[in-house]
């Protein structure tokens, strides 16, 4: 069994950038994993794998999945669904769009930070 190791900014960075192929320069608080950084769904497994591979963590990214959330018929998050999401991703509060928008806009490198730092019982602030 691997040893459990700290969860740094530059560690989750690294393995995000390694995962993806890209520059690490690339790999930003603010990047998206897909939209900026070309990342598919599929990739998300691997970033799960790597990251238990590394630091000894199992992410849940499955947190972010739209599975449960409701939104209204033009796609915006009802109420409900949005003080779910903030309460699970604290950090994520203040950037929650407040007009529809699809699931991976949800996944920033800060949301995937919080994500494994949560699964390290470690908190993630940049």
């Amino acid at each position: 069994m691997s040893e459990l190791k700290v969860v740094s900014w530059e560690a989750v960075r690294e393995i995000v950038a390694d995962t993806l192929a890209v520059d690490l320069e690339e790999v930003t608080p603010e990047s998206n994993f897909f939209a900026d950084l070309g990342g598919e769904s599929i990739d998300i497994i691997d970033l799960g794998f790597r990251c238990r591979q590394a630091l000894g963590v199992t992410p849940q990214f499955s947190r972010l999945s739209a599975s449960d959330w409701e939104v209204d018929e033009t796609g915006v998050l009802l109420p409900e669904s949005r003080r779910r999401i903030e309460q699970a991703f604290p950090l994520m509060a203040e950037k929650l769009p407040t007009g529809p928008f699809h699931w991976q806009q949800l996944f920033s490198v800060a949301a995937i930070w919080e994500i494994v730092a949560d699964a390290a019982g470690e908190s993630a602030s940049p």
